[in-house]
């Protein structure tokens, strides 16, 4: 979609927001998860694809993943600012075609993963007004990076 969207989203400010296709309002309904085995999933996503990501990560990231993927369960959490330099990141190595783009997208699944088992911990207890700010953080980390895949995205 960015490569689709590129002339809409290049000229965009980081407060604006995009929406595209349908929109359906989701209620708060329970789901059930299991927290740890999203974080092995993690785990071993950073043992199979480092090697993979080192393609592309920036360094730092890769070592906090690393450091991540020792922390326990309980301790666990994948930070806004860095979930949105890992996905811009696989999205710079998505348009440059580093690799089968099927392939690198399904080395995402575990740290999508881990950086829901992470949000889920960080906002559990969260009333809905503190949860709607912490979505709000999300989308901010995403904003700051605006510019970072404005000036690496090649035309």
């Amino acid at each position: 979609m960015m490569d689709l969207y590129y002339d809409v989203w290049k000229r965009s400010t980081p407060a604006e927001s995009q929406v595209f296709g349908d929109f359906h309002e989701a209620g708060a309904a329970p789901v059930s998860v299991n927290l740890d085995a999203m974080i092995e999933r993690f785990r071993l996503g950073v043992r199979e694809f480092m090697k993979i990501w080192s393609g592309f990560l920036p360094r730092e990231i890769q070592a906090f993943l690393q450091k991540a993927a020792l922390q326990p369960s309980e301790k666990f959490q994948i930070p806004d600012e860095v979930w949105a330099e890992i996905v811009c990141s696989f999205a710079l190595a998505h348009h440059r075609k580093m690799m089968n783009q099927q392939h690198l997208v399904q080395t995402l699944t575990p740290l999508y993963l881990g950086k829901t088992a992470s949000f889920i911990q960080e906002s559990r207890n969260l009333g809905p007004e503190e949860f709607e700010a912490a979505v709000g953080r999300l989308c901010r980390a995403f904003g700051d990076m605006k510019y970072f895949l404005k000036v690496n995205w090649p035309a």
